[in-house]
């Protein structure tokens, strides 16, 4: 009797970890079919999308021959095929996969929804973060265009977030970048998680209110990522101060760099250290531009040194970004 039970037990443990491997099957498809989703709905919700079809339809109901090389974005996003599992034949206590992960996310990915599949995405992940940063909506939404735009537009490269907190903005980025089809990504997280750094003249005497102010926590950092299914495997957090921890990394293409550091010493040395790995295409994002004076200087000052002319397109009363020729 003991054997027949012990066998039972094996058999039964088998099957359960048959039934695993398949549901991580499962929820890695379910990934990816995801964000297939986001980026075919960010292409064919655009405004030059939406003038492009226009315009074929109307070459052809003028008779005119069409364009050989139409881009087919639903082929270029075609998913793998399914992995072979081997066949099971469960003999034991049914076993139900728990699809609360994507419960939330069920309503946003059918495709005549309106708003569109891409605002509801947007409004889910920001509820997601929101506990986790003091950005505004129109960064975060800037932030969320410009993460699936190097992936769009095929840019190559790392993205990078200096001045972290408590990781609301790092998740949105995470959320794209580590799951990229195109490139094999990483996404460096920079902060003392020490609160706020000293001043210096160049930012005036209000910023000196807040010197130890706005410490983030690593933990926080670490739930939001994970919940907003960030791949944790091509995540790096780096804590300790910028002057301490940037000359240890060699990071040598950037997609993306968003540059939350508030003071004129810490954008500068972050725009020293990192810009000449922006490749070009690649986006900056400067999220304290209009609010402090020093970030401000910072950032003119670094252009007018190297006699760069980007134009600084506005988000907000605060926030900037540049695309990198």
């Amino acid at each position: 009797m003991t054997n027949h039970f012990e066998k039972l037990q094996q058999e039964i443990d088998q099957q359960t970890e048959i039934i695993q491997q398949a549901e991580n099957v499962i929820l890695e498809l379910q990934d990816k079919l995801l964000l297939a989703q986001e980026l075919i709905s960010a292409r064919e919700t655009s405004k030059f999308w939406k003038l492009r079809q226009k315009w074929f339809h109307f070459k052809k109901k003028l008779g005119l021959v069409q364009d050989e090389q139409q881009i087919n974005w639903r082929e270029q996003l075609a998913l793998p095929s399914p992995l072979e599992l081997p066949k099971m034949v469960v003999n034991m206590p049914e076993v139900y996969f728990s699809s609360e992960k994507y419960d939330s996310a069920q309503e946003y990915i059918q495709p005549d929804l309106d708003p569109s599949p891409v605002d509801l995405h947007f409004q889910y992940l920001q509820s997601q973060v929101k506990p986790f940063t003091l950005v505004g909506t129109e960064r975060m939404q800037s932030l969320y265009n410009l993460s699936q735009r190097i992936e769009i537009e095929k840019i190559p490269g790392d993205v990078i977030e200096c001045g972290v907190c408590n990781g609301g903005t790092a998740a949105i980025l995470a959320h794209f970048a580590t799951r990229s089809f195109n490139y094999n990504r990483t996404v460096w997280l920079f902060d003392s998680f020490a609160g706020m750094p000293k001043t210096t003249e160049e930012d005036e005497e209000e910023a000196k209110k807040y010197i130890g102010k706005d410490v983030g926590d690593f933990n926080n950092v670490l739930t939001i990522l994970n919940l907003v299914n960030s791949d944790m495997t091509k995540v790096k957090i780096i804590e300790g101060w910028f002057e301490n921890t940037f000359p240890k990394v060699h990071i040598p293409e950037i997609a993306l760099l968003n540059i939350d550091a508030d003071w004129y010493a810490s954008v500068k040395f972050c725009l020293e250290t990192f810009y000449d790995f922006v490749v070009p295409g690649g986006f900056i994002s400067f999220d304290d531009y209009g609010h402090w004076p020093g970030c401000r200087k910072a950032v003119d000052e670094f252009f007018k040194e190297r006699q760069l002319s980007y134009k600084l397109h506005e988000v907000d009363y605060t926030a900037r970004w540049i695309q990198k020729v």
